[in-house]
């Protein structure tokens, strides 16, 4: 299974916050992120890559869920799933977790594989993201 990376800078599309009551500072929210790849791999270079997620939080820390896709000029999609541990300091948060690939059409319609990726909120609309993995296209 080939190696490969690659990173993108995302912008809020859509976000929902809602408190937990109870005074324990629980917040849980859905988001709807995106931006486009960059990557030595010409499959991904260039992708837009649209991220939909949910996070369970207390104090700012807590675990983020959620879904992915890779959408190619031509059409051509992966997508798959992810899990992260999500840390808050001071005003900053930061994101750590796995992804996997769980299908596509076209040239990834046989797609599997799996990764890491490290994610840092550079704004209240914006995060930079890496990530590296393998992947085998079948």
């Amino acid at each position: 299974m080939p190696n490969f990376s690659g990173s993108y800078h995302t912008k809020l599309g859509s976000q929902t916050i809602m408190a937990v009551p109870g005074g324990t500072d629980h917040v849980i929210g859905v988001s709807v992120v995106s931006g486009t790849q960059n990557s030595p791999d010409p499959d991904w270079n260039g992708a837009l890559c649209t991220v939909w997620g949910t996070a369970d939080t207390v104090g700012g820390n807590g675990e983020q869920r959620g879904y992915f896709s890779n959408e190619r000029r031509n059409g051509d999609l992966d997508y798959g799933t992810f899990e992260a541990k999500v840390t808050m300091s001071g005003n900053e948060a930061t994101m750590s977790g796995t992804w996997r690939f769980s299908g596509g059409t076209g040239k990834f319609a046989k797609i599997t594989g799996n990764g890491a990726f490290n994610a840092k909120q550079t704004s209240p609309t914006e995060s930079d993201l890496t990530w590296s993995g393998t992947y085998n296209l079948g």
